[in-house]
């Protein structure tokens, strides 16, 4: 069997592909329409009817931040209730803020 080879594209980041999609970073649920900063989450599950205001990424080797919601096509949408969305690799969701709804952030 021949030996298996991972190349890390981010070498300061810490978080691995099973990591991301394992959810090992826990979990966080959040309701109401304050703003939740300083976070570090690759994944946004949708609990209900929602509507985010704000999603901020940050690239983990350059620090700049973007808006996640262009960038995954969900701005001014009404999210569904078992929705899924990740974040692209190499990016983190460090803040987001909800209009409406709840969802858990992985």
């Amino acid at each position: 069997m021949a030996d298996e080879v991972m190349i890390n594209l981010y070498p300061n980041e810490k978080e691995t592909m099973i990591n991301r999609m394992g959810g090992l970073n826990g979990s966080k649920t959040v309701t109401g329409t304050g703003a939740v900063t300083a976070i570090n989450f690759s994944q946004i599950y949708i609990r209900e009817a929602t509507v985010i205001a704000t999603l901020t990424g940050t690239d983990l080797v350059t620090g700049a931040t973007s808006n996640l919601l262009t960038t995954l096509g969900i701005s001014a949408v009404s999210l569904l209730a078992g929705e899924l969305h990740v974040a692209p690799y190499g990016t983190k969701i460090s803040a987001i803020t909800l209009t409406s709804g709840s969802v858990i952030l992985y």
